[in-house]
Order: C-alpha cells, then structure tokens, then sequence
C-alpha cells in the first residue's frame, strides 16, 4: 500500500503584535478610564492599589483559542494541530465594588528571619475614586483590535467606560509602638467632625491630624450612586 503523505509541519508561531505595544495599550486604556490622577505616586494609596492590581506580562504559555482554531484549519484533515502558545497581558478589576471598603496596608515585614515593622507615612485621601479599578459593564476586550476600537468609541480595558465608585473616608486604624508591643488608636469620622479614639478616652481631631497620620488600616464608605455627598456619619457624643 502506498505510504501516507505526511502532514505539513506547523509554523512556528510569530506574535504579530510586539507585546511591549499590546501592554502600552492596555496601560494607557485603562488610564482614560480614570479621571485624572493617573497611576499614583510612589508613597500613596492610589499608587499602592495601581501596584496590587497592575497589568502582568505572560511571556509564553498563554493558549489562544482563535490562533488554535486558525492552525486547525490550515493543519492536513485529520492531522492534531498544534496549540499555539503566545504571550498576553493580564490584569485585574473588581467586579463588585463593596460598600465599606477597607484597605489593609503591609505594616509587617520579615527579613532575614526576622520580623520588622514598615514605617514611614503613606498618603491617602478623604475621597476616593474606585472606577479605574473596577470591571466595565460591557465584555471586556479580548484583543488588541477591540481594544482599540472601544477606545476609539470612549471606553477603557475593561470592556467600556465604567460608572464612578467614589468612596468617602470614614475612619483610620494606626498602630503606635513596635513588633515587641504596642496600641491601636483610631480615628473616627462622626457628625461633629472628626474624633481621635484610644481605648476610652475620645478626643476632637483635625483633617490635617487625620491626612498625617501613619495609616495601618483604611475605611471608606461608598457613596450612592455616584452622587456628590458623604455617607451618613455616626454621632458621637464627646463628655468631659
């Protein structure tokens, strides 16, 4: 019996977009979502939550269904293709953004089998705008063609532009002291103003006071629906 032909060997895959341009893209796309601050400051929360939540470059091994689905069809009949493996960009958004949101800054270290405590003042506002972090409504772009075309059309890397989640402070957790010991303080916003709490003992405090302070803890109330204002504060009584 004749010998079967043998199939052709599959090309070697060659990204047609140099991922250097694709990362720039999804970058730059998901700062016109934002209003304004872009990526944040070294030192500030807003660039802390750029850090956590940054674009990550898969060099190789990322599976593309429709490269896999082209060399199918290019691929003999009957012939197993191969699976394409190219690079990508991945980032991360949130879903549903909370009510209260609480952000928990690293304080604690450990370094060379021992544990330290992380000093030094990290900025944060009283107001805070959420949306660049937050998923787009719509899908989000699963090429660089799309992408462009939503960004054409007014939209960001997450699938179009989304709607403000603007959160208002409401309270500050700082830690006093070391590893080897220490107090929590607080402080609160309430009715009257600010309050600075510490065990039993409640004292008025300023904005300034407040903006100064060595943050260990955050919490921010969300505004609704994207109205100018604040959340409802609690009352707190002050006695002498």
């Amino acid at each position: 019996a004749p010998a079967a032909a043998a199939a052709p060997a599959a090309e070697p895959f060659v990204s047609a977009i140099p991922i250097a341009e694709a990362l720039h893209a999804v970058r730059r796309s998901r700062l016109e979502q934002h209003t304004g601050e872009g990526y944040g400051a070294e030192g500030d929360i807003f660039g802390c939550l750029w850090t956590f939540l940054a674009e990550e470059v898969i060099p190789a091994g990322y599976d593309c269904d429709s490269c896999t689905a082209r060399a199918k069809l290019e691929m003999a009949a009957g012939a197993e293709p191969p699976k394409p493996r190219q690079p990508a960009v991945r980032w991360y958004t949130l879903a549903r953004p909370p009510l209260t949101l609480t952000l928990h800054l690293k304080r604690f270290a450990a370094a060379k089998g021992r544990t330290a405590k992380v000093n030094g003042h990290v900025a944060f506002p009283l107001a805070l705008e959420l949306s660049p972090f937050c998923a787009a409504d719509s899908e989000p772009p699963t090429s660089l063609g799309q992408l462009s075309a939503r960004q054409a059309a007014g939209g960001g890397a997450g699938g179009g532009r989304s709607r403000l989640h603007t959160y208002a402070l409401t309270a500050v957790v700082v830690h006093q002291g070391s590893m080897r010991g220490g107090h929590y303080i607080a402080f609160v916003k309430a009715v009257a103003g600010w309050f600075l709490v510490s065990d039993t003992s409640v004292a008025s405090a300023t904005e300034a006071e407040v903006l100064g302070a060595q943050a260990f803890l955050l919490f921010y109330d969300k505004l609704g629906n994207g109205e100018a204002g604040a959340p409802e504060p609690m009352d707190v009584e002050v006695r002498d």
